[in-house]
């Protein structure tokens, strides 16, 4: 990266992710923006070469001790300079101009604070599932599908620290609770891996209280 300040800081969380992060990164760099874009990538405690391969591949890299997604979306937050934020996984594909389509999004509604598009599942090549997983396209998580202005992430206090999952729908319902608007793009801009190691997988009974809570949460709240 040059020495302008980035247009798009992208974070990606990583935790052992060695299998994927090559293409994870690779798609990250083939993005064209009028403007640099940052790579973080938080590296959540690997016991792998995670580290080693980020930095090989030019990314910014912020090593932690086992915290979490929540807890290394938050400091690559506040370790970022662009004033756009992207939150990518370290396992997932953007698509082909994901990032200008939903940076011209944001650009064309001034006081929207967040643009989301569609993610779509594939599964991994590597990966033989026992039985056929269900694949989903759509909108809903924010990682690698949306772009938010670091200043209304900031307002809205961040990611919840307090939750194992969730933590995308928690924050997209406290940018609607303080009116910040959004805008919504209809395309798939990320290509969600299923590689039967996904944390909505290994840790279900957890997510799914996380986003129980959020919903009766969001119920609680005066309209």
């Amino acid at each position: 990266m040059s020495g302008a300040r980035p247009l798009v800081s992208v974070v990606i969380p990583a935790f052992n992710s060695a299998r994927y992060i090559t293409e994870s990164i690779g798609s990250v760099k083939a993005q064209t923006v009028p403007g640099e874009i940052e790579i973080i990538v938080v590296d959540d405690g690997s016991t792998d070469n995670t580290a080693d391969i980020a930095e090989k591949l030019g990314a910014k890299v912020l090593s932690i001790p086992n915290s979490g997604q929540v807890v290394a979306k938050n400091r690559g937050a506040a370790a970022a300079l662009g004033d756009i934020l992207m939150f990518h996984d370290s396992d997932d594909v953007l698509t082909p101009e994901s990032i200008a389509k939903l940076y011209s999004a944001l650009k064309g509604n001034p006081d929207t604070g967040l643009a989301t598009a569609k993610r779509k599942d594939f599964i991994s090549p590597d990966y033989i599932p026992e039985s056929a997983p269900t694949l989903t396209e759509g909108f809903g998580a924010l990682a690698g599908c949306a772009l938010i202005k670091k200043e209304a992430f900031i307002t809205a206090g961040a990611f919840d620290k307090s939750l194992r999952g969730g933590e995308d729908m928690a924050l997209q319902t406290k940018l609607s609770s303080l009116n910040i608007p959004s805008v919504r793009t209809d395309f798939i801009a990320v290509n969600r891996r299923i590689h039967g190691d996904n944390l909505s997988t290994k840790r279900k009974a957890e997510v799914f209280k996380d986003y129980a809570a959020i919903i009766r949460n969001s119920l609680k709240r005066p309209s």
